[in-house]
């Protein structure tokens, strides 16, 4: 401990002044308003490719079962998936192979630190896109498969990877003020990707759909390259004189970082570094589980909403909706569109009305208009077709899921998880996330013929009230709170129950 007080680069935080290196007696005061965000901002958008490439694997599905199920142009490929099996191993595929990348994620970023780990996210969405780039080049159907089966399944190692570290590492370096909105802006990264794909999916080839995430894949790799390393990732592993100089470098030299540095060693010199069998034994005390099971809950009501069956199965949703509209290029504008504005005024808002309002308002938004698009549904069976009343159904309930339940919960899950147990707490969360992706992708089909598209959307709808209830009981607000104090106020509030 001793060693470590010598290496601290900042004076201790009831200091009022902080002198820092090179100041040369220099005083600075602290305050939000000589905060230097131009770095941050620099950091954050180079990680948010990260959740651009996730939004584009997501979306990517949609147009391409489109594609290949039947021959478009002459050097598509027919039939390659004709079958509906094979449709519902594509689509699963990819969250299947998240299952894979979460897990991995949660143990990089502890163990190599969290700019590594985003690092080593490339890896398997170049490998994953290049298969799917060269699986057109055979001339039989299954060799065409097996490689876009890999391709999907590799892909996904890559998503949930990302679906982990690019949260985490905005969070840990965002200022405390600004948090929601940087960590709110992965979930528009997210959304502009699927767009993306969606829309860019209409007009080209799966294989030439695949080549643009593979460059930006590239680009990713080599500028994050150039990232620093998180405070409290560096503070955790004894790199103190090197924490001070990147929270300099992310705040600027007008910013007087006392505080927060000494905020963060505080925490992490109060919980030791942990084995694997003892941070096993911290999940089963209240202060850990507790948090780690309400964002469960968030990611269940976050998956059975519906949103990934009606997203990777877009096309199909809207075929037959307005006659004369091709339902890719319709599918593409009312979600994937949606999703992008109505992400942004997300974004914007999450700093200013808070987490809970937005998660219990997108959730009612999300259960009556998913409820409309359930009565179309009906109504269409029945010889009446609306189908401004489909299109709306689906729009709105874009909006309601865009504003809250697209983001928040990520962010909530990296703000609440107790830091001696955040990479491992955050990888149980996102694993039982793709989990929840994969068994609502690969079974949608399959729940919809058997009780009917309109009591599927109802059944979503149900699952969207749950979720307003649930929010409004039991998730704290967490808005303009630094980590260390949402910590803190999470156990003083479970020593009170």
């Amino acid at each position: 401990m001793a060693t470590k007080e010598k290496e601290r680069l900042l004076p201790p935080a009831s200091s009022t002044y902080a002198i820092q290196p090179g100041d040369s007696g220099r005083i600075v005061t602290r305050n939000i308003r000589d905060t230097r965000l131009t770095t941050v901002t620099y950091s954050a958008v180079i990680v948010l490719m990260g959740s651009l490439l996730f939004g584009y694997a997501i979306g990517y599905s949609s147009p391409v079962i489109s594609d290949l199920e039947d021959s478009k142009t002459n050097t598509t490929p027919t039939g390659y998936l004709h079958k509906k099996q094979y449709q519902g191993i594509f689509s699963a595929l990819m969250p299947l192979g998240a299952l894979i990348g979460a897990p991995l994620a949660g143990w990089l970023v502890d163990y190599v630190g969290r700019k590594n780990a985003l690092l080593y996210c490339s890896v398997p969405f170049a490998a994953g896109w290049l298969i799917t780039v060269l699986s057109h080049i055979p001339d039989e159907a299954t060799p065409v498969r097996v490689l876009l089966f890999a391709g999907r399944f590799i892909v996904g190692i890559g998503v949930g990877s990302t679906s982990l570290c690019v949260p985490l590492y905005i969070t840990e370096i965002s200022p405390t003020s600004l948090r929601g909105l940087y960590g709110a802006a992965n979930q528009l990264c997210v959304t502009i990707g699927l767009f993306m794909a969606e829309m860019i999916g209409t007009y080209i080839d799966y294989y030439w759909l695949a080549m643009i995430p593979l460059g930006i894949t590239c680009i990713f790799a080599i500028f994050t390259v150039s990232l620093k390393e998180t405070p409290r990732w560096l503070i955790t592993h004894g790199r103190l004189l090197e924490a001070g100089r990147v929270i300099l470098w992310l705040r600027g030299s007008k910013y007087d970082v006392t505080n927060e540095q000494k905020d963060i060693e505080d925490q992490v010199n109060s919980e030791r570094k942990l084995t694997f069998s003892e941070t096993l034994r911290e999940f089963k005390t209240k202060p850990v589980y507790h948090p780690l099971i309400l964002t469960l809950f968030l990611m269940f009501f976050q998956q059975f909403c519906g949103i990934n069956a009606i997203i990777f199965n877009a096309e199909d949703t809207f075929e037959g909706v307005a006659k004369g509209i091709d339902p890719g290029l319709l599918s593409s504008l009312s979600v994937g569109l949606t999703q992008v504005l109505a992400t942004f005024v997300g974004v914007i808002l999450t700093d200013v009305l808070g987490r809970r309002i937005l998660l219990i308002s997108g959730a009612i938004i999300m259960c009556v208009s998913i409820s409309v698009a359930g009565a179309y549904e009906y109504l269409h069976h029945e010889n009446h077709n609306i189908p401004a009343m489909g299109i709306a159904g689906i729009v709105c309930y874009n909006i309601g899921f865009s504003i809250g339940w697209g983001a928040l919960p990520w962010l909530l899950t990296s703000e609440i998880i107790p830091l001696r147990v955040r990479g491992a707490g955050v990888a149980i969360a996102t694993f039982v996330n793709w989990s929840l992706v994969a068994v609502v992708t690969g079974g949608y089909k399959y729940y919809q013929e058997a009780v009917n598209p309109w009591y599927a959307f109802w059944s979503f709808g149900l699952v969207c009230l749950c979720a307003a209830i649930f929010t409004a009981i039991f998730i704290p607000e967490t808005k303009n709170k630094s980590l260390e104090d949402i910590e803190k106020s999470f156990e003083a509030s479970l020593h009170r129950l």
